[in-house]
């Protein structure tokens, strides 16, 4: 967003009055809320996010993000021709409202927080099943581990997706010839144990919520997002006595 020299970062600083003058602070003495301003040097975005559990946060940061994607669309229209122009436009508007490796601050914290809190509550039974459990006696190897780690870490589905790939990545190169889905899905289980998140049920759905076009997550992202949530349901159904599909 920083760099004039991106498209997505030019086309946002093209819908900056447009989009302010669509989106204006409504003030509500019941539901406490936050007027997102986050600015990149000219860029300012002004979107009105409820960041309290008592209202739904997912539905207003995924309605947010598309009057944004909208506006971005509108006076840039190349963004639209290229999945991966349109990948690098989701994920700079997903970096202005809930922050970026490089850019956070008290504002996008909030967002995010409210954001992973709902995902986690509607998550948390299939959460609570996989923390219970032990990873194998067999060391998962550690880059699959550590990049694992780092989904939590990241605050877009795209920085997620990238740290999930890494994983498998990691274990295919460990594995060699035996990386068959056979072999890779235990290994991945594994690796999903030994990293330990928070939240693994609800990082997968703030993945698959916020890439929103099924179509960009074809390709590596999809399958590292699709190996990891068939992971998750293995170990869910293994802990609860239903033997994995064969």
């Amino acid at each position: 967003l920083r760099d004039a020299s991106t498209a997505p970062g030019a086309a946002l600083r093209a819908v900056r009055a447009d989009f302010a003058d669509a989106h204006e602070r409504r003030e509500r003495p019941d539901s406490p809320s936050d007027l997102t301003t986050r600015e990149a040097g000219t860029v300012e975005i002004l979107v009105e996010l409820t960041v309290e559990d008592r209202g739904d946060a997912v539905a207003a940061a995924a309605a947010a993000s598309r009057a944004v994607l909208e506006s971005l669309l509108k006076f840039h229209p190349p963004l639209a021709e290229r999945a991966e122009a349109t990948k690098a436009a989701l994920e700079a508007i997903d970096a202005a409202f809930f922050g970026s490796d490089d850019h956070r601050d008290a504002s996008t914290e909030a967002r995010y927080a409210a954001v992973l809190r709902r995902f986690r509550r509607d998550h948390a039974e299939a959460d609570a099943i996989v923390a219970g459990l032990e990873a194998s006696s067999k060391s998962s190897p550690q880059d699959a581990v550590d990049a694992l780690r780092t989904v939590g870490d990241k605050r877009t589905a795209r920085g997620k997706l990238r740290a999930m790939v890494r994983a498998l990545e990691a274990l295919a190169a460990t594995l060699g010839r035996s990386s068959a889905s056979d072999d890779l899905m235990p290994a991945l289980c594994d690796a999903v144990l030994s990293a330990n998140l928070a939240g693994p049920h609800a990082e997968a759905a703030f993945c698959k919520q916020f890439c929103r076009d099924e179509k960009l997550l074809l390709g590596v992202d999809g399958y590292a997002l699709t190996s990891f949530e068939i992971a998750l349901a293995a170990l869910v159904e293994g802990a609860c006595g239903v033997p994995p599909p064969p």
